[in-house]
């Protein structure tokens, strides 16, 4: 087993259900976030930004004031 997987594994025997609550946010702002992008938003801020890797992920943020 490793690291990662008993991290995870750790993770769910103490909060069940805490790693698919995590995915789940992300999902539901990513496609927040494209629908706004859709709808001509020219400005994004993400606070809290230290481990956020969605300007990274969402190629329409390239034209967008992160």
């Amino acid at each position: 087993m490793t690291q990662w997987n008993l991290f995870c594994w750790y993770i769910e025997n103490k909060g069940p259900g805490f790693r698919g609550g995590i995915v789940a946010r992300t999902c539901y702002i990513d496609d927040l976030l494209q629908k706004c992008i859709e709808d001509g938003i020219t400005q994004f801020v993400i606070l809290g930004a230290g481990c956020d890797s969605r300007a990274y992920r969402i190629d329409s943020l390239k034209n967008i004031n992160v």
